[in-house]
């Protein structure tokens, strides 16, 4: 049966949509912080997470220099390669509350496509080269099956590996946008979905220890 060329795309925006919605559900249990605020729980509050609501009432927005002055931090620091992007994820989560979530999935799935297209043009770089030999021998083991993987036209397969890939661990990620795009030969689109939904998914931890972290710094200040 040939595979729908839409459903990847349609599926990942499926489980982006539930990531979004129930993502920082455990922050707060209950509806009163919506009640607080004079709105009611109807179904259509029913997917909204209660941290939204209390964010809502003591998170003011970014403003627009704000967004984009950390959109291109977090930008420019996920194309540098061997730079863990956590710190800057959680630090940013901690000043800009749950405003930061969707500002590090973007930066972050924008500085993946930036190098992936760099590295695709360039692929006997050095950076490539750096980022081969950094891999220890079972991470590299695991990254020689997903590059014979990646030449087959089965894009469903290629989707579930690079998928499984970005989650991984072991595996690099602002390194690897680079190992992906000069040293396999798969495409952009599922390079683009899987880095997306790996994105969205692993910013989950990163806002809420960010946002706690945040919280429980202010109130710490409340009580000195």
């Amino acid at each position: 049966q040939e595979y729908p060329a839409m459903l990847p795309f349609r599926l990942t925006l499926v489980l982006l949509s539930l990531t979004t919605s129930y993502a920082f559900f455990p922050i707060h249990l209950s509806f009163s912080t919506a009640n607080q605020h004079g709105r009611r729980c109807s179904p259509c509050y029913a997917f909204i997470p209660n941290a939204v609501f209390h964010a809502v009432g003591e998170i003011e927005s970014p403003s627009l220099p704000e967004i984009v002055t950390s959109f291109a931090i977090v930008t420019a620091s996920d194309m540098v390669p061997f730079v863990p992007c956590q710190p800057i994820a959680i630090a940013l989560s901690a000043k800009l509350g749950l405003a930061a979530y969707p500002i590090l999935v973007v930066g972050q799935t924008v500085a993946g496509v930036l190098a992936f297209q760099a590295s695709r043009k360039t692929a006997n770089s050095k950076i490539v080269a750096d980022a081969l030999n950094s891999l220890d021998v079972e991470t590299a083991k695991k990254f020689e099956e997903f590059r014979r993987l990646g030449g087959t036209e089965d894009e469903s397969k290629v989707l579930a590996a690079l998928i499984g890939l970005r989650l991984a661990p072991f595996f690099p990620f602002s390194a690897g946008n680079y190992l992906l795009g000069g040293a396999t030969s798969v495409n952009i689109r599922p390079f683009l979905i899987a880095t997306l939904f790996g994105c969205a998914l692993s910013n989950v931890l990163n806002v809420s220890v960010g946002v706690g972290g945040g919280n429980a710094l202010s109130s710490i200040q409340e009580m000195i």
